[in-house]
């Protein structure tokens, strides 16, 4: 106890001792940002090598996939995924064509495309989708941008990538012309690979084929901004290995047309209009081993014909807006051995979605921020008679009871 105590004694007689070292004047330090996330929470996408846009979610906080192919891979949020998220390519929600999400929205968009990813974690604001119950995705492509000069300018990059596993590559060129009002730009993406291997073997069907084709302008001034842009989309042999069918094709057109006025009172007002037509084609025995019996085999043609339509007026800390979209799906199933067998499972199914909003956004006091909306939406459906031809008591009786 008693060499304790002379330690102790010791260890305080130090502290108290006044420092004799040189005294040094650190320079002041100025740091600048933002803290906490930005809202929404935005990852910069950079080229890897997958083809599939979607592998970046993995990134975001909560934000997860369920993939059934290499290529169309479902966002998936908080435990909600498919239509529950809104997803939105471009600001535009993609109408798929293909059953079970066999051409998910972020399919449309190539990696090698991918500008950037947004999620909006937790409530998504009113203003960002009709539908919103699983929070909103954004994905953006990359654009040529205006200039600050009458200097007409060219502008462009290329991307590439490989993987070993599968053999396959992504490569993307987006090119164009621009200065201070106007932009001209070219797009192209090419993806393919083959079937993944592991130790024992290959993941059948597990290959994919993917090409796409843009044109886009652009038109500003000091009060006004318009967009014009249009793209051909074509998604061939991919398979689906969680999914009873494959993959034969999925292609389509999409056109997207914007304007927004700058008022004199302060207002911005913009309005939107888009198209989609797309057709798929799957079955289950050109890509994975054949069922056994040529009764078994399958085959699926599906087609979508979507519109959308946008009108948003923002002054101040509020906006205000009316959004609709109107979709058109037909899905046929059929044996190529057997004309007997014919299920017409969706014929005419429409869904018409009209919706109006009011936001504000805006700073309470010094330390308290808030965001508070309202949205009222009609959703309106409709579908034609089904048939479904064959040897099957229980489909004849299914189709009764749904025209019924």
């Amino acid at each position: 106890m008693f060499k304790k105590t002379i330690l102790v004694s010791s260890l305080l007689l130090a502290l108290n001792q006044p420092a004799m070292a040189e005294h040094f004047s650190l320079p002041e330090m100025s740091v600048q940002g933002t803290a906490g996330e930005g809202t929404p929470l935005e990852l910069p996408a950079h080229a890897e090598a997958s083809s599939d846009s979607a592998e970046w979610l993995k990134k975001l906080p909560g934000a997860n996939i369920n993939r059934n192919g290499p290529l169309t891979s479902i966002a998936q949020y908080r435990g909600l995924f498919g239509d529950r998220v809104n997803t939105l390519v471009d600001g535009v929600r993609i109408s798929q064509a293909g059953p079970n999400s066999m051409d998910s929205p972020l399919s449309y968009i190539a990696a090698s495309q991918l500008d950037n990813l947004t999620l909006y974690r937790g409530i998504a604001p009113v203003s960002s989708g009709i539908e919103t119950i699983g929070s909103t995705i954004q994905a953006s492509k990359k654009q040529i941008g205006f200039t600050n000069s009458d200097e007409v300018e060219f502008h462009g990059q290329a991307t590439s990538g490989y993987a070993h596993n599968n053999d396959s590559y992504q490569l993307g060129f987006l090119g164009g012309l621009a200065n201070q009002n106007h932009r001209l730009q070219l797009g192209l993406t090419r993806d393919k690979g083959d079937d993944q291997r592991f130790d024992g073997g290959k993941i059948l069907p597990s290959q994919h084929e993917r090409d796409s084709f843009a044109l886009g302008y652009g038109y500003q001034t000091d009060e006004l901004e318009m967009s014009l842009d249009a793209e051909h989309h074509d998604t061939g042999h991919t398979g689906t290995p969680a999914l009873p069918m494959d993959i034969l094709f999925a292609r389509g057109e999409r056109y997207k047309a914007e304007i927004s006025q700058q008022l004199t009172n302060g207002g911005l007002v913009s309005v939107r209009l888009n198209y989609q037509d797309a057709d798929h084609l799957m079955n289950n025995f050109s890509l994975r081993q054949a069922p056994v019996s040529p009764m078994q085999y399958r085959q699926t043609y599906a087609d979508v014909i979507s519109h959308g339509y946008q009108l948003h007026y923002q002054q101040d800390d509020w906006m205000f807006g009316f959004d609709a979209d109107n979709a058109t799906h037909n899905a046929t199933i059929f044996n190529p051995n057997n004309p007997a067998f014919l299920v017409e499972n969706f014929n005419n199914i429409e869904r018409d979605r009209y919706s109006l909003f009011a936001e504000w956004d805006g700073q309470l006091n010094d330390a308290w921020r808030m965001q508070t909306g309202v949205r009222y939406s009609l959703v309106d459906m409709d579908a034609d008679a089904v048939t479904a031809n064959g040897p099957m008591g229980a489909m004849l009786a299914l189709q009764q009871r749904f025209n019924d």
